[in-house]
């Protein structure tokens, strides 16, 4: 099965890393330009050689980007904590069955 967007994946370790996912970039025409000049030299097709160039880029800050992933679910984690602990806190509202 080819996913055509991440999204379409709910969770990213269900799909095999064997897969290839398609994405789709905007970049201005000069760099494009550049990036077929670059592809060129190598031998290789500008979008196959953007898609080397990015997972490469990924790959080399696997460690930053799972640091990073694991700090934003402590923080997630610990927002909804500190949340349900001030709503639990709350004096309940005025009204005419709670006066």
């Amino acid at each position: 099965m080819m996913y055509s967007d991440p999204k379409d994946v709910k969770d990213s370790e269900a799909m095999p890393p064997e897969e290839n996912v398609r994405v789709q970039i905007v970049i201005s025409r000069y760099i494009y330009e550049k990036l077929q000049q670059w592809a060129n030299a190598h031998g290789k097709s500008p979008s196959s050689f953007a898609g080397q160039i990015v997972s490469s880029r990924v790959e080399a800050n696997l460690d930053i980007i799972d640091r990073m992933s694991n700090e934003k679910a402590e923080l997630s984690s610990t927002d909804s904590i500190d949340e349900e602990t001030q709503t639990s806190s709350l004096p309940l509202p005025k009204n005419k069955e709670n006066k």
